[in-house]
């Protein structure tokens, strides 16, 4: 059996510890109670876990684009993951004392989800829509789909983040930003840009660089950018805090201009490299996983208000708080991927469990007609 390559899989891997890593961030209150360097070095790596999600979605229109019929037992697997684990913390919610209502516990035993796991629901629409967005992949030629891809990016991205989101509202949380980025993720799949007239002839290291390069200077350019935004502000006039409110309210939305290119860069960088390994493509199979457990509205009451993480964060100083802030956003990545692993087995047992009760059970029938 050929091993797939690992370039994405490590890719997903970052992406969801970045995701916990931008949890912790905002959750724990650590964005809004540190000042001065801390928070510059805070805004500096919120810039960087913008791809997070983006960047997931992408990865789908990548490989998805391609296929016509959607699978359904993809979509019950995922509900039947998700609901497991929305009964099993509302238990435990209830057993350690948490506050829960009649309405909490009606929520979390619906096997579809209404308010916890804002990125499943929409991923599930999404991958519903996805043979109506591969035929329109299918039948549209490069042209037309660069500049539709063009279009949407003014639409979807440029349109919201100039007008504060009154014209159009995207703030990236919606189908139609994930639509945006999976016609993104196909377009890429489709149409490689290692091949297109402008990096074609440049080596591959040449092309990596530029590509890191690109990234870095986005990422410092949204930040200055950000920091304009909040210098407008500081004005005592109307208008000058009008454009700072805005240039402010776009720098940590999935939809902006730099989210999606940012993504897009970051994306491309995994795509150059060639890696293999069956450790990270074991480990990446559990990333829903690690998703679902981490971020149960349950888990984050405890584990952000419970644990004090931002008075913990702000009592270090220098580089320690910097040091504590991913330790334990990686705690709780390492915690949430072993809780998956652990249910993985569980399921693994009792299926293993029916299948030998099936077993018996045939033998025993086949038993039962020899005696007759």
């Amino acid at each position: 059996m050929k091993e797939r390559k690992s370039n994405f899989e490590l890719m997903r891997i970052i992406s969801m510890f970045l995701i916990v890593l931008w949890h912790v961030i905002v959750h724990s209150g650590i964005l809004s109670c540190c000042s001065g360097n801390k928070r510059l070095i805070i805004d500096f790596i919120s810039s960087i876990c913008l791809v997070h999600v983006n960047s997931l979605i992408l990865l789908s229109g990548y490989f998805q684009y391609s296929k016509e019929k959607i699978n359904l037992s993809k979509i019950t697997k995922l509900i039947g993951q998700t609901w497991f684990y929305k009964v099993l913390f509302l238990i435990i919610a209830i057993l350690i004392g948490l506050t829960v209502t009649q309405v909490d516990i009606f929520e979390e035993l619906l096997p579809i989800d209404l308010n916890n796991y804002w990125f499943i629901n929409v991923y599930i629409l999404l991958y519903i829509l996805s043979p109506y967005l591969n035929r329109l992949i299918k039948n549209i030629n490069y042209n037309e789909f660069k500049r539709l891809l063009f279009i949407l990016f003014i639409l979807l991205s440029i349109i919201p983040a100039v007008t504060s989101q009154k014209a159009l509202f995207n703030d990236g949380f919606s189908i139609i930003n994930f639509i945006f980025l999976y016609l993104i993720g196909a377009f890429l799949k489709k149409y490689p840009l290692k091949e297109g007239y402008h990096f074609k002839n440049l080596t591959n290291n040449k092309y990596k660089f530029l590509l890191i390069l690109s990234f870095i200077v986005l990422i410092i350019l949204n930040l200055i950018i950000f920091y304009f935004g909040k210098t407008l502000n500081q004005y005592d006039s109307e208008i000058l805090k009008y454009f700072g409110n805005i240039i402010e309210g776009n720098y940590l939305k999935y939809s902006s201009p730099f989210a999606i290119l940012i993504t897009i860069i970051y994306f491309l960088v995994f795509e150059s490299l060639n890696i293999k390994n069956r450790i990270i493509n074991k480990i990446s199979l559990n990333m829903f996983g690690v998703y679902l457990v981490h971020d149960n509205h349950f888990i984050r009451s405890f584990i952000y208000k419970e644990l004090k993480i931002a008075d913990k964060f702000t009592s270090f100083s220098g580089i320690k708080s910097f040091v504590y802030l991913f330790i334990i956003a990686l705690t709780i990545f390492i915690i949430s991927l072993l809780i998956e692993y652990i249910r993985k087995i569980i399921k693994y047992l009792i299926m293993k469990i029916k299948l030998i009760r099936n077993i018996f059970k045939r033998i025993d029938n086949n038993l039962l007609k020899i005696e007759i």
